[in-house]
């Protein structure tokens, strides 16, 4: 029987103070993956307009080799610091993961939200789609998929049939809650009776639970 073993990171923050690889420690662990899913919580641009809030995370477009190296084939891209500089820092973003290799999850640079991709490894087929909560506004120029449930309700059902699985990638909860609201499990079930096969959550930056819902 063909297998695949899908591996997922969290918030990934690119930057370095002391020159170190910053998944140094883990890249032992990362090199059995056949697919390795992330969230870049970073824009990867040093131009752009700057957003008005506390926390702008951003690094050189250079940074992606890091993923790169780690073995990273997809990463969500829908989260609420992708806009951290304007449309210049999302188009560079796109740019410094598409020329590696990567394949961006969750966002464009179209005025409609970016459709559901599907990767293949072992002959088992994955289709990925990736949102996130908070307000993104298409007049600058780029969509970031929101969480919004017609929505990827809608792109399950697209996927359905077209692949063997469905991971659904959501940013969403609240920072530093170390267990999912029940609004988040509620969600979460209605994603996957609708033929979701894993909900991919990420934002606390917490270890929370995870739970294993109708066999899966």
């Amino acid at each position: 029987m063909q297998s695949l073993r899908l591996m997922a990171a969290g918030d990934i923050w690119l930057q370095t103070v002391n020159g170190r690889h910053p998944f140094e420690e883990v890249l032992h662990a990362l090199r059995g993956k056949d697919l390795l899913f992330g969230n870049l919580e970073t824009t990867l641009s040093e131009r752009g307009e700057r957003a008005e809030k506390h926390h702008v995370i951003s690094a050189p477009p250079g940074a992606a080799q890091y993923l790169v190296d780690a073995g990273f084939d997809v990463i969500s891209i829908a989260n609420n610091h992708s806009a951290d500089l304007g449309a210049e820092g999302f188009a560079d973003t796109l740019a410094a993961l598409e020329t590696r290799g990567i394949l961006p999850l969750g966002g464009s640079m179209v005025q409609d939200r970016q459709e559901p991709v599907i990767l293949e490894r072992n002959g088992i087929s994955v289709g990925f789609a990736g949102y996130t909560t908070g307000r993104f506004s298409s007049a600058h120029g780029f969509v970031v998929n929101r969480l919004i449930e017609e929505d990827i309700l809608a792109d399950i059902a697209s996927l359905t049939g077209r692949c063997d699985h469905i991971a659904i990638s959501l940013h969403w909860g609240t920072e530093m809650a170390c267990y999912p609201s029940p609004r988040q499990i509620r969600l979460a079930h209605r994603f996957i009776d609708a033929g979701a096969t894993l909900i991919l959550g990420h934002h606390s930056h917490t270890m929370q639970a995870i739970e294993r819902y109708r066999g899966g």
